[in-house]
């Protein structure tokens, strides 16, 4: 039990770890601190503020204008308030959407979910493998990242251990290579 769970909570932190990185060199340690600590989601903060900057014509780097950071930082803040809300309005009603969803079907509410996240995986990794003429070391770092996560899969079907590890790895192996593309 004591293995097992120390796998199970290492691997996905070392995902948010890089995310906190990422998010602490761009937007600084005290908005890093408080946006986490309260949301406690890094990927969204992170994409949230990449969302934030490029809706000002730029990207989430060390040395944005001033006006790219605020853009970026009421990104951030307004972008938690959408389920903020939705969850007080309709969180009573969400057994009758799933019923709705799976056709009363409870075993298929997992597949929709992961429909979902995949879904939003696909949508959000699209813009990075198209930049291939601009900025091709991010395509590569992503299709890298893919092939990582598929054959952690297909391995992790004979050691299970590897399924729980499978993002890290999938997330730092494509971020290396695409650094090393270059």
């Amino acid at each position: 039990g004591i293995k097992v769970s120390a796998m199970a909570s290492i691997g996905p932190a070392l995902g948010v770890v890089g995310s906190l990185l990422a998010l602490l060199v761009t937007m600084g340690s005290p908005v890093s601190t408080l946006r986490l600590s309260l949301i406690g989601s890094s990927n969204f903060e992170a994409m949230a503020a990449n969302f934030g900057a490029q809706a000002m014509g730029s990207e989430l780097s060390t040395n944005m204008l001033p006006v790219v950071f605020t853009n970026a930082l009421w990104t951030m803040s307004l972008g938690s308030m959408g389920w903020i809300i939705f969850v007080f309005l309709f969180a009573h009603k969400m057994d009758k959407v799933n019923g709705l969803l799976t056709n009363g079907r409870k075993a298929l509410l997992p597949a929709v979910g992961l429909g979902a996240m995949l879904g939003s995986f696909a949508f959000f990794n699209v813009g990075n493998l198209m930049k291939f003429n601009t900025n091709p070391d991010v395509t590569v770092a992503g299709i890298s990242g893919m092939i990582i996560m598929v054959v952690c899969l297909k391995i992790g079907e004979k050691m299970a251990w590897l399924k729980e590890w499978a993002l890290t790895f999938a997330m730092f192996g494509g971020a290396a290579i695409g650094l090393l593309a270059a």
